[in-house]
């Protein structure tokens, strides 16, 4: 069944997925969501202040399909991410109690989702983009592919979480970026542990 989650200045509608920050002033801004993102928050609010285990949160968030635990670290820190937009210096919203699982930190309260607060009113999204003109061709072009990953990050995720991922973040910034940089390359995507860079 579906919930409407409060929680400091956020409105979350777990039956659609949607996360709104609200303001008195300025409306509510929507916050964007993965699906695993959403299924995530949904467990976690609805268990606030108590521990979920890694475990749980996998089969709930997975359905039940056997994926790597560096999967969970990386969809927690983006939800992480998300929630701090805008709060330099906040506190994290989800607590990691190593090697069990994760709590859910401020008070929740559960809305009518049939309802809506009066001070409750979504800022309207920027215009459609005026039409253009088709685009022309794709250009063919020969590329070099290279994709990456760090031997053992499940293992160090597990000994230090937040450790680890703030050395991977080190590493992209001070090794990994430059030197694609200075080959004429570009970091198409990075994943957790991965790394997808094009070379033109």
């Amino acid at each position: 069944m579906s919930a409407v989650f409060l929680f400091q200045d956020f409105r979350f509608e777990s039956g659609s997925g949607e996360l709104f920050r609200t303001d008195q002033a300025e409306g509510a801004a929507p916050v964007v969501l993965g699906v695993r993102a959403a299924a995530l928050l949904t467990l976690l609010a609805a268990r606030s202040g108590r521990l979920v285990s890694k475990s749980e949160i996998m089969d709930v968030v997975w359905n039940g399909r056997a994926v790597e635990e560096a999967n969970l670290t990386v969809q927690i820190a983006a939800l992480r991410r998300q929630l701090n937009i805008g709060k330099p210096g906040a506190g994290a919203l989800i607590q990691t109690v190593s090697g069990r699982g994760y709590r859910f930190v401020p008070t929740v309260t559960r809305a009518d989702p049939t309802t809506t607060s009066s001070s409750f009113s979504p800022v309207a999204g920027p215009s459609p983009p005026p039409e253009t003109d088709p685009p022309a061709a794709a250009e063919r072009r020969l590329s070099a592919i290279l994709c990456a990953d760090i031997a053992g990050y499940s293992r160090l995720i597990g000994i230090d979480e937040e450790g680890t991922l703030r050395r991977v973040q080190a590493l992209h910034r001070e090794v990994i970026e430059p030197a694609v940089a200075g080959h004429g390359g570009r970091v198409v995507k990075t994943t957790g542990d991965g790394v997808l860079v094009e070379f033109a």
